[in-house]
């Protein structure tokens, strides 16, 4: 049995180093590169551009790949396989939508994402919208309002009856306080039926918490 998985291992391998691939040291990258690929970028005329973005301190080594631009050399003679289709699918409403959206966002519209809705709505190509519409802004952000808590707005009486109230709680607290002391002197109170609370304190076998606000 033994004998049969080395031999199983060894064709493995033997399969792998004989099968034809690139190889690519990908653990020691020689050089920076010029320029950073990111989201948005707009390096590339791909609709929906997208960056693969792998990083890790430890390895001390980032991969970046355009995820885009790799996707397009897949599906070229594979056209049959797209659906290209003139219209966002609102999850909704389950319909279709053709009129591209007016900007909404909180932030200013990106340029790469202009300069893509420019070009559909004008039935021009991605490098004809650049030339065109060079130095012309995006559209700008429209700020959220702002939530403003209503302020709960008391007459003087009901300020004045508020008052009232916790000072008339005060006076029965200090006057409960008052009696349990005048029961330990006189001897009627053991201390021992006192327990101490966070909001007061307690005597067993009655129920009411002194001291806790009401």
């Amino acid at each position: 049995m033994l004998m049969a998985q080395s031999a199983t291992s060894a064709n493995m391998t033997l399969a792998f180093s004989e099968a034809p691939h690139i190889f690519t040291d990908s653990l020691h990258p020689r050089s920076m590169p010029e320029i950073t690929w990111t989201h948005g970028d707009d390096l590339c005329n791909c609709t929906f551009q997208r960056i693969g973005d792998w990083s890790n301190p430890y390895l001390g080594l980032t991969r970046r790949v355009r995820v885009c631009c790799l996707e397009q050399r897949m599906l070229e003679g594979n056209e049959d396989l797209v659906q290209d289709i003139p219209g966002y699918f609102n999850e909704n409403t389950g319909q279709f939508e053709t009129e591209p959206w007016v900007w909404d966002g909180e932030d200013d519209m990106p340029e790469h994402l202009f300069m893509r809705q420019t070009a559909i709505i004008q039935g021009l190509s991605l490098d004809e919208t650049r030339v065109k519409f060079e130095g012309v802004e995006p559209p700008k952000g429209i700020p959220r309002p702002k939530v403003v808590k209503e302020k709960v707005i008391m007459s003087e009486h009901e300020v004045i009856g508020r008052q009232v109230m916790r000072i008339q709680e005060l006076e029965k607290q200090t006057n409960a306080l008052l009696k349990v002391i005048h029961s330990i002197k006189s001897g009627e109170l053991d201390l021992n039926r006192i327990e101490l609370q966070d909001n007061g304190l307690t005597i067993n076998d009655e129920d009411e918490v002194i001291g806790e606000e009401g």
